[in-house]
């Protein structure tokens, strides 16, 4: 598990509760007071290596025994930190530790999963379909209380994606909004999606037929955006 954030911290306890025996997470950080509205620590753990309290929260509620590694992950370490790895789980917030992750991967054809979302966006995706986002300068500000329920239901489709990966050797990938819920109702016939993504239409248009009642009850409101950029303007990665 590369990161003990609001994704990897609530993936990590996620898997572990569904079974995962053998967990091993990477991750530097500690804890601040603006994590606790979507980090799964207390607030007397303010302080400590994310990582560290991780393995032990973990330990003391299932008896799970995880590898916790406080370390940045470089291009120096990442093979000490990463080997042995049957999956990697990317949950990093900066795109220089995701690419390092992807490509060792890659390289060595060990399958890795990446998981990330900026504002009311969320995607889970495998390495053979990913792209790193674009690199940002400076650390990430975004230090206001991320949407927790968007968080949640990224980890829940991230579990569901590596459980089935590790039960039947099935991979699938997703790109995820708040606003999915209404995509049943407002069109007359399923968007097909294939691999994560769905096929260029034949058909004029966006090669769907949207039901205009159905639309009705959904309007359009301007959406107030979150402030999760980084100083140069570029979009943070969670």
């Amino acid at each position: 598990m590369c990161g003990a954030g609001a994704l990897g911290a609530n993936l990590c306890e996620t898997l572990a509760r569904s079974g995962a025996g053998a967990l091993r997470v990477i991750d530097r950080d500690r804890i601040e007071p603006h994590n606790l509205s979507t980090q799964p620590y207390f607030k007397s753990d303010v302080g400590s290596f994310k990582a560290r309290i991780l393995a032990h929260h973990l330990y003391r509620a299932l008896g799970t025994k995880v590898e916790a590694l406080s370390e940045e992950l470089t291009a120096t370490n990442l093979g000490k930190l990463l080997e042995g790895s049957e999956l990697v789980l990317d949950s990093f917030d900066n795109s220089a530790s995701r690419q390092l992750v992807a490509d060792w991967c890659r390289q060595r054809q060990v399958p890795c999963l990446h998981a990330g979302l900026a504002a009311g966006f969320a995607e889970v995706l495998w390495n053979e379909v990913y792209r790193v986002p674009s690199p940002a300068a400076g650390q990430d500000d975004c230090n206001y209380p991320l949407a927790r329920n968007l968080v949640m239901l990224t980890v829940a489709v991230t579990a569901e994606v590596a459980l089935t990966w590790l039960e039947r050797d099935q991979q699938a990938n997703y790109t995820i909004t708040l606003d999915d819920q209404y995509d049943e109702d407002i069109t007359t016939s399923k968007i097909p999606v294939v691999g994560g993504f769905s096929p260029v239409p034949e058909t004029p248009g966006l090669g769907v037929e949207i039901d205009e009642a159905q639309a009705a009850k959904h309007p359009w409101e301007p959406e107030v955006l979150m402030n999760c950029t980084h100083k140069d303007g570029s979009v943070a990665d969670w």
